[in-house]
Protein backbone atom coordinates (compact mmCIF):
# COMPACT_ATOMS: atom_id res chain seq x y z
CA UNK A 1 0.00 0.00 0.00
CA UNK A 2 1.33 3.05 -1.13
CA UNK A 3 0.49 6.46 0.76
CA UNK A 4 1.07 9.75 -1.07
CA UNK A 5 2.54 12.63 0.85
CA UNK A 6 -0.88 14.79 0.44
CA UNK A 7 -2.68 11.98 2.31
CA UNK A 8 -1.34 12.81 5.21
CA UNK A 9 -0.78 16.15 5.95
CA UNK A 10 0.97 18.53 8.42
CA UNK A 11 -1.55 20.99 9.50
CA UNK A 12 -0.03 24.53 10.25
CA UNK A 13 0.33 26.00 13.39
CA UNK A 14 -3.33 28.15 12.11
CA UNK A 15 -5.45 24.10 12.27
CA UNK A 16 -8.61 24.32 13.55
CA UNK A 17 -8.60 21.30 14.43
CA UNK A 18 -8.74 21.54 18.28
CA UNK A 19 -7.10 17.28 18.60
CA UNK A 20 -4.19 18.30 16.88
CA UNK A 21 -1.38 19.20 19.45
CA UNK A 22 1.94 20.79 18.58
CA UNK A 23 5.16 19.34 20.27
CA UNK A 24 7.98 20.71 18.68
CA UNK A 25 8.33 23.20 15.82
CA UNK A 26 11.35 24.46 13.97
CA UNK A 27 12.09 26.24 10.68
CA UNK A 28 15.48 24.90 8.84
CA UNK A 29 18.57 27.31 8.68
CA UNK A 30 17.14 28.32 5.35
CA UNK A 31 14.09 29.49 6.04
CA UNK A 32 11.44 27.36 3.73
CA UNK A 33 11.11 24.16 5.39
CA UNK A 34 9.35 23.77 8.83
CA UNK A 35 9.86 20.28 11.47
CA UNK A 36 7.13 19.48 12.82
CA UNK A 37 5.82 16.91 16.07
CA UNK A 38 2.14 16.52 16.49
CA UNK A 39 0.10 14.25 18.07
CA UNK A 40 -4.04 13.46 18.27
CA UNK A 41 -3.96 11.52 20.94
CA UNK A 42 -3.79 8.61 19.20
CA UNK A 43 -0.15 8.58 17.64
CA UNK A 44 2.89 11.45 17.28
CA UNK A 45 3.64 12.18 13.57
CA UNK A 46 7.13 13.92 12.46
CA UNK A 47 6.39 16.18 9.34
CA UNK A 48 8.40 18.56 7.11
CA UNK A 49 6.53 20.85 5.25
CA UNK A 50 7.88 23.08 2.56
CA UNK A 51 6.48 25.11 0.11
CA UNK A 52 4.96 23.06 -3.46
CA UNK A 53 8.41 22.13 -4.69
CA UNK A 54 8.94 19.90 -1.22
CA UNK A 55 5.32 19.36 -0.02
CA UNK A 56 4.57 17.50 3.11
CA UNK A 57 6.87 14.50 4.25
CA UNK A 58 5.15 12.55 6.89
CA UNK A 59 6.81 9.85 9.36
CA UNK A 60 4.87 8.07 11.86
CA UNK A 61 7.14 8.56 15.46
CA UNK A 62 4.78 6.38 18.18
CA UNK A 63 1.21 5.24 18.88
CA UNK A 64 0.16 6.55 22.30
CA UNK A 65 -2.97 4.24 22.78
CA UNK A 66 -2.84 0.43 21.99
CA UNK A 67 -2.11 -0.72 18.34
CA UNK A 68 -4.61 -1.65 15.65
CA UNK A 69 -4.32 -5.31 14.20
CA UNK A 70 -4.22 -2.81 10.38
CA UNK A 71 -3.76 0.32 9.09
CA UNK A 72 -7.76 1.92 9.20
CA UNK A 73 -9.03 2.64 5.93
CA UNK A 74 -11.31 4.82 7.01
CA UNK A 75 -8.38 7.30 8.68
CA UNK A 76 -6.81 7.14 5.24
CA UNK A 77 -9.69 8.46 3.47
CA UNK A 78 -10.25 10.84 5.88
CA UNK A 79 -6.81 12.06 5.80
CA UNK A 80 -5.93 11.57 9.59
CA UNK A 81 -2.61 9.88 10.38
CA UNK A 82 -3.09 5.90 11.47
CA UNK A 83 -1.97 4.35 14.01
CA UNK A 84 1.09 2.07 13.24
CA UNK A 85 -0.58 -2.23 13.23
CA UNK A 86 0.64 -3.82 16.31
CA UNK A 87 2.75 -6.52 13.94
CA UNK A 88 4.63 -3.68 13.20
CA UNK A 89 5.55 -1.63 16.58
CA UNK A 90 7.85 -2.11 19.45
CA UNK A 91 5.16 -1.33 21.88
CA UNK A 92 1.69 -2.79 21.44
CA UNK A 93 0.20 -0.93 24.19
CA UNK A 94 0.90 2.62 23.59
CA UNK A 95 4.00 4.74 24.95
CA UNK A 96 3.95 8.20 26.32
CA UNK A 97 4.17 11.62 25.31
CA UNK A 98 7.91 12.91 25.44
CA UNK A 99 9.12 15.82 26.70
CA UNK A 100 8.75 18.80 24.46
CA UNK A 101 12.05 19.90 26.12
CA UNK A 102 14.11 16.33 24.84
CA UNK A 103 13.13 16.93 21.24
CA UNK A 104 15.51 18.33 18.87
CA UNK A 105 16.36 18.41 15.12
CA UNK A 106 19.05 18.18 12.85
CA UNK A 107 18.99 19.48 9.74
CA UNK A 108 20.80 17.92 6.74
CA UNK A 109 23.29 20.54 5.12
CA UNK A 110 21.07 20.32 1.91
CA UNK A 111 18.13 21.37 4.04
CA UNK A 112 15.42 18.90 2.63
CA UNK A 113 15.92 16.72 5.13
CA UNK A 114 16.18 16.34 9.04
CA UNK A 115 16.74 13.60 11.77
CA UNK A 116 14.67 13.87 15.23
CA UNK A 117 16.19 13.50 18.85
CA UNK A 118 14.98 12.57 21.60
CA UNK A 119 17.66 13.42 24.47
CA UNK A 120 20.89 11.58 22.77
CA UNK A 121 18.65 9.22 20.99
CA UNK A 122 17.68 9.09 17.11
CA UNK A 123 14.42 7.90 17.06
CA UNK A 124 13.28 9.38 13.43
CA UNK A 125 14.73 10.66 10.32
CA UNK A 126 13.37 11.81 7.39
CA UNK A 127 15.55 11.56 4.85
CA UNK A 128 16.09 13.56 1.04
CA UNK A 129 14.77 10.23 -0.53
CA UNK A 130 11.51 10.29 1.35
CA UNK A 131 8.05 10.01 -0.64
CA UNK A 132 9.80 7.38 -2.86
CA UNK A 133 8.19 4.41 -3.86
CA UNK A 134 5.83 4.46 -0.51
CA UNK A 135 9.28 5.11 1.75
CA UNK A 136 8.56 8.08 4.17
CA UNK A 137 10.99 7.93 6.64
CA UNK A 138 12.68 5.77 9.39
CA UNK A 139 11.26 5.68 12.93
CA UNK A 140 13.19 4.45 15.84
CA UNK A 141 9.42 2.73 17.46
CA UNK A 142 9.08 0.48 14.03
CA UNK A 143 9.79 -3.01 13.75
CA UNK A 144 8.79 -3.96 10.15
CA UNK A 145 8.24 -1.86 6.67
CA UNK A 146 5.01 -0.34 6.48
CA UNK A 147 3.57 2.59 4.29
CA UNK A 148 3.82 5.06 6.99
CA UNK A 149 7.57 4.39 8.20
CA UNK A 150 10.43 1.70 8.39
CA UNK A 151 13.06 0.51 11.10
CA UNK A 152 15.65 2.66 11.92
CA UNK A 153 18.50 0.12 11.66
CA UNK A 154 21.83 1.20 11.61
CA UNK A 155 23.01 2.77 8.61
CA UNK A 156 26.93 3.88 9.22
CA UNK A 157 26.61 5.92 6.30
CA UNK A 158 23.15 8.05 7.62
CA UNK A 159 24.52 8.01 10.89
CA UNK A 160 27.73 9.57 9.51
CA UNK A 161 25.97 12.37 7.38
CA UNK A 162 23.98 13.51 10.21
CA UNK A 163 26.54 13.69 12.78
CA UNK A 164 29.09 15.82 10.17
CA UNK A 165 25.81 18.28 9.85
CA UNK A 166 26.01 18.21 13.70
CA UNK A 167 29.14 19.27 13.71
CA UNK A 168 28.54 21.67 10.12
CA UNK A 169 25.52 23.88 12.14
CA UNK A 170 27.70 24.01 15.29
CA UNK A 171 30.62 25.18 13.51
CA UNK A 172 28.15 28.21 11.79
CA UNK A 173 27.78 29.14 15.33
CA UNK A 174 31.69 30.08 15.78
CA UNK A 175 32.37 33.81 14.02
CA UNK A 176 36.47 32.41 13.73
CA UNK A 177 35.75 28.63 12.83
CA UNK A 178 32.29 29.60 10.33
CA UNK A 179 32.61 27.24 7.37
CA UNK A 180 32.86 30.33 5.46
CA UNK A 181 35.47 32.39 7.06
CA UNK A 182 37.44 29.14 5.47
CA UNK A 183 35.86 29.27 2.09
CA UNK A 184 35.63 32.62 0.85
CA UNK A 185 39.49 33.51 1.25
CA UNK A 186 40.41 30.42 -0.40
CA UNK A 187 38.22 31.03 -3.86
CA UNK A 188 39.14 34.70 -3.92
CA UNK A 189 42.72 33.51 -3.27
CA UNK A 190 42.19 31.09 -6.70
CA UNK A 191 40.43 34.08 -8.50
CA UNK A 192 42.63 36.62 -8.35
CA UNK A 193 45.79 34.57 -9.23
CA UNK A 194 43.13 33.59 -12.56
CA UNK A 195 41.76 36.93 -13.47
CA UNK A 196 44.28 39.60 -11.37
CA UNK A 197 43.65 41.92 -8.44
CA UNK A 198 41.48 44.28 -10.25
CA UNK A 199 38.68 43.55 -8.20
CA UNK A 200 34.93 44.23 -7.03
CA UNK A 201 33.21 42.38 -4.65
CA UNK A 202 29.28 42.28 -4.29
CA UNK A 203 27.42 41.26 -1.27
CA UNK A 204 24.33 38.79 -2.09
CA UNK A 205 23.06 37.31 0.68
CA UNK A 206 21.04 40.80 1.88
CA UNK A 207 22.50 40.00 5.71
CA UNK A 208 20.53 36.57 5.78
CA UNK A 209 21.91 33.09 6.47
CA UNK A 210 23.95 31.31 4.58
CA UNK A 211 26.89 34.50 3.52
CA UNK A 212 27.30 34.13 -0.03
CA UNK A 213 28.67 36.97 -2.53
CA UNK A 214 29.59 37.73 -5.81
CA UNK A 215 33.32 39.26 -7.18
CA UNK A 216 34.13 41.19 -10.69
CA UNK A 217 37.14 40.91 -11.95
CA UNK A 218 38.29 43.32 -15.11
CA UNK A 219 40.40 42.65 -17.91
CA UNK A 220 41.15 44.03 -20.83
CA UNK A 221 39.38 41.78 -23.40
CA UNK A 222 36.36 40.66 -21.14
CA UNK A 223 35.01 41.32 -17.39
CA UNK A 224 34.34 37.68 -15.26
CA UNK A 225 31.53 37.56 -12.55
CA UNK A 226 31.86 34.59 -10.22
CA UNK A 227 30.08 33.32 -7.06
CA UNK A 228 31.45 33.22 -3.58
CA UNK A 229 30.14 30.91 -1.45
CA UNK A 230 27.54 28.57 -3.12
CA UNK A 231 29.63 25.17 -2.48
CA UNK A 232 29.14 26.32 0.87
CA UNK A 233 26.49 23.68 0.84
CA UNK A 234 26.30 20.46 -0.98
CA UNK A 235 23.09 21.17 -3.48
CA UNK A 236 19.65 19.18 -2.94
CA UNK A 237 18.48 16.02 -4.05
CA UNK A 238 21.91 15.65 -6.63
CA UNK A 239 21.61 12.11 -5.13
CA UNK A 240 18.47 11.35 -6.52
CA UNK A 241 20.16 11.97 -10.26
CA UNK A 242 23.30 10.44 -10.24
CA UNK A 243 25.31 7.63 -8.75
CA UNK A 244 27.88 9.66 -7.28
CA UNK A 245 26.38 12.95 -5.59
CA UNK A 246 30.05 14.11 -4.48
CA UNK A 247 31.01 14.37 -6.91
CA UNK A 248 28.65 17.65 -8.43
CA UNK A 249 27.26 18.45 -4.99
CA UNK A 250 29.33 21.69 -4.87
CA UNK A 251 29.43 24.02 -7.38
CA UNK A 252 30.69 27.92 -8.06
CA UNK A 253 29.30 29.81 -11.09
CA UNK A 254 30.95 32.55 -13.46
CA UNK A 255 30.12 34.01 -16.79
CA UNK A 256 32.50 35.79 -19.00
CA UNK A 257 31.12 39.36 -19.80
CA UNK A 258 32.29 42.85 -21.59
CA UNK A 259 35.34 44.73 -20.39
CA UNK A 260 33.43 47.86 -20.62
CA UNK A 261 30.42 46.61 -18.71
CA UNK A 262 28.63 49.83 -17.03
CA UNK A 263 27.16 49.40 -13.65
CA UNK A 264 23.91 50.45 -15.04
CA UNK A 265 24.11 47.28 -17.10
CA UNK A 266 26.01 44.91 -14.37
CA UNK A 267 23.25 45.76 -11.55
CA UNK A 268 20.11 43.85 -13.30
CA UNK A 269 22.75 40.77 -13.77
CA UNK A 270 23.92 41.05 -9.96
CA UNK A 271 20.26 40.96 -9.11
CA UNK A 272 19.25 37.85 -11.17
CA UNK A 273 23.01 36.59 -10.13
CA UNK A 274 22.04 36.54 -6.89
CA UNK A 275 18.40 34.40 -7.16
CA UNK A 276 20.77 32.26 -9.02
CA UNK A 277 23.07 31.29 -7.00
CA UNK A 278 20.42 30.90 -4.06
CA UNK A 279 17.96 28.73 -6.49
CA UNK A 280 19.29 25.13 -5.70
CA UNK A 281 18.25 25.59 -2.12
CA UNK A 282 15.24 27.53 -2.96
CA UNK A 283 13.99 25.10 -5.55
CA UNK A 284 15.36 21.78 -4.15
CA UNK A 285 17.10 21.29 -7.17
CA UNK A 286 20.55 21.00 -8.67
CA UNK A 287 22.60 22.78 -11.30
CA UNK A 288 25.13 20.57 -13.76
CA UNK A 289 26.61 20.61 -16.60
CA UNK A 290 24.33 20.67 -19.41
CA UNK A 291 21.26 22.09 -17.22
CA UNK A 292 19.49 25.23 -18.69
CA UNK A 293 17.63 28.55 -18.02
CA UNK A 294 17.00 31.78 -18.49
CA UNK A 295 18.46 35.17 -17.55
CA UNK A 296 16.40 38.30 -18.58
CA UNK A 297 19.44 40.35 -17.69
CA UNK A 298 21.87 39.30 -20.67
CA UNK A 299 20.06 39.81 -23.28
CA UNK A 300 21.96 43.35 -23.86
CA UNK A 301 24.56 41.67 -22.59
CA UNK A 302 25.27 38.96 -24.85
CA UNK A 303 22.10 39.12 -27.08
CA UNK A 304 20.33 36.00 -25.49
CA UNK A 305 18.87 35.47 -22.44
CA UNK A 306 19.25 31.63 -22.57
CA UNK A 307 22.48 29.78 -21.05
CA UNK A 308 23.87 26.83 -20.34
CA UNK A 309 25.48 25.58 -17.35
CA UNK A 310 29.06 24.28 -18.64
CA UNK A 311 31.65 22.36 -17.29
CA UNK A 312 34.93 24.42 -16.28
CA UNK A 313 36.97 21.99 -18.09
CA UNK A 314 35.48 23.23 -20.99
CA UNK A 315 36.72 26.98 -21.12
CA UNK A 316 39.57 26.83 -18.43
CA UNK A 317 41.52 24.02 -17.66
CA UNK A 318 44.02 25.32 -15.83
CA UNK A 319 41.53 26.86 -12.75
CA UNK A 320 39.57 23.62 -13.01
CA UNK A 321 42.18 21.70 -11.80
CA UNK A 322 43.20 24.87 -9.00
CA UNK A 323 39.49 24.96 -7.67
CA UNK A 324 39.90 23.70 -3.63
CA UNK A 325 38.05 20.97 -1.93
CA UNK A 326 35.52 21.63 0.57
CA UNK A 327 34.63 19.19 3.37
CA UNK A 328 35.92 16.48 1.40
CA UNK A 329 34.24 17.03 -2.00
CA UNK A 330 35.32 18.78 -5.19
CA UNK A 331 34.23 22.21 -6.07
CA UNK A 332 32.72 21.99 -9.71
CA UNK A 333 32.99 25.70 -11.52
CA UNK A 334 30.26 26.26 -13.97
CA UNK A 335 30.23 28.61 -16.64
CA UNK A 336 27.00 30.48 -17.95
CA UNK A 337 27.47 30.07 -21.51
CA UNK A 338 25.11 31.59 -24.10
CA UNK A 339 22.79 28.65 -25.67
CA UNK A 340 19.81 28.65 -28.29
CA UNK A 341 18.25 26.01 -26.37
Amino acid sequence: MNIDREQIEAPDDESDDDSLQGILFETSPYQNVNAIVQHDERAIYFYLSGDENFGTRACWLRNLQESPYVISKDDLAAGIPPLMPRTHCRSVQGSELPDPESLHVVWFEEGNAAALYEDDSLVAVIPPWSGVDGFHGYSLECTAESPIAWPLVEQPSLIQRIERAREFWQSCTSEKEHPFAVLQPLLLDLYRQQFGDDEKYFTLDGGQFPPRGAVLYRGRESSTLLSVGMSLRPQPNVEMSVEHPKELRRIELGISLPADITESKLQPLLEQFSGLVAWPWNGFTWFGAGHTCELESLVPLVGSTNVEFVAEKKKEPTLAKRMPAFRDDPINLLWLSPSSE
